[in-house]
């Protein structure tokens, strides 16, 4: 039997955090004792991972992954895993494979690859939960860096849907022409609608709502503005308490009162960071591949070559950390925004948190977000040198 401890941490559990340690048999947690129930968790032989000083968190879930390292998942579909070993460094412990709008042949690969990871998981890398299809049904005029000829209709993605093996979630525009009765049959078959790149009405928003949509991409960017009289989709999903909403916290895509004015709405509840991470993530500045075309890597940015972001070269522990400086919230705020609000929106109980019988994906931190350990199915995969 393989066996963990994770002693002497401060672990989040049930929203607040307490001096515990954690015993791991099997890659599941099966028992959170506190310390002065000392003794009983230390049962059993097996690895010891000394928190001491740290806090113990769940592992990272990052819903928006393009590419990091130099691998674009477009291009490179089958260096998933290859990503997935490096996004442990930054404590994420499952992630989404993220596609911008593509041609159905580019579509097919990526999703063949994704999927083949999603169903033969490999040790010592962050798991694939499913893929993450950001369009090709967006709004030509917000398309940002989502290549205008790679866009398609409502119903020719619906025709394909059946295709669409291992999407976990969809972003799409609800006031394209079909795009409400492709949100209908994309839940059904179990797929997380998201709405993004759009510039719809809020009526239409909440009509997506009511068709099952729960999401909304990267809130705020590439999206009709917010009027008193307008409220348009980022005023919509703050209103309705049906969506989560993702943020990018880069401190580019969005101004600290933005941030602020979005965390008044949402709280730690309904807010779900990503990093909308590109092949630049990791990379000096120069030139990197986004899909089928090629941005410019920054020092802190990446853009288009007409100067519009095109994600980011952050992952998502920066983006933790960036979210308490500029609101004040507590760290155990933050890391709701990256485990159990990601997990509860994809339908997963078992991740996210830390108790009995949840997977252990696991995540050991300083109180200023610098990751000391990751932990993937109970087993140690990261570990800062000392």
């Amino acid at each position: 039997m393989t066996t963990l401890r994770v002693d002497n941490g401060r672990v989040v559990c049930d929203g607040t955090l307490m001096d515990a340690d954690i015993l791991i048999e099997e890659g599941r947690i099966v028992a959170v004792n506190r310390r002065e129930r000392a003794g009983t968790t230390g049962r059993g032989k097996g690895e010891v991972l000394d928190a001491r000083g740290c806090v113990v968190a769940p592992g990272f879930i990052d819903l928006q992954v393009n590419g990091g390292y130099g691998i674009d998942l477009a291009q490179e579909p089958g260096r998933v895993n290859q990503l997935g070993a490096r996004l442990v460094d930054h404590g994420v412990t499952s992630w989404l494979p993220t596609l911008v709008s593509s041609d159905r042949a580019t579509r097919a690969r990526f999703l063949e690859a994704v999927s083949s990871a999603a169903a033969h998981p490999q040790a010592g890398v962050a798991r694939v939960l499913g893929a993450h299809l950001e369009g090709p049904v967006l709004a030509p005029a917000l398309a940002g860096a989502h290549r205008i000829e790679n866009l398609q209709p409502a119903a020719a993605l619906a025709a394909e849907l059946d295709e669409l093996a291992g999407v976990a979630l969809l972003t799409l525009a609800p006031e394209l022409a079909g795009a409400l009765m492709l949100v209908e049959a994309a839940v059904e078959r179990g797929i997380v609608v998201s709405v993004g790149h759009s510039a719809a009405p809020a009526e239409i928003v909440h009509r997506a709502a009511d068709a099952g949509a729960t999401y909304a991409t990267h809130l705020f960017n590439a999206m009709g503005g917010l009027h008193h009289r307008a409220p348009g989709p980022a005023g919509a999903v703050l209103a309705d308490d049906r969506f989560c909403a993702g943020l990018i916290l880069d401190r580019h895509h969005l101004h600290d009162d933005t941030v602020r004015i979005a965390w008044h709405a949402l709280g730690p509840g309904r807010t779900s960071l990503v990093s909308d991470a590109t092949a630049a993530l990791g990379l000096a500045p120069g030139r990197a591949a986004l899909g089928d075309q090629m941005v410019t890597v920054e020092a802190d940015a990446v853009r288009t070559p007409e100067g519009a972001l095109a994600g980011t070269k952050f992952a998502v522990d920066q983006a933790v950390a960036n979210l308490v400086a500029v609101t004040g919230c507590s760290l155990v705020e933050a890391l709701r925004t990256v485990t159990s609000v990601p997990a509860r929106l994809l339908g997963l109980p078992d991740r996210g948190v830390i108790a009995e019988g949840a997977v252990a994906d696991l995540v050991v931190l300083t109180e200023q977000v610098e990751v000391v350990a990751t932990v993937v199915d109970g087993r140690v995969v990261r570990r800062a040198a000392t």
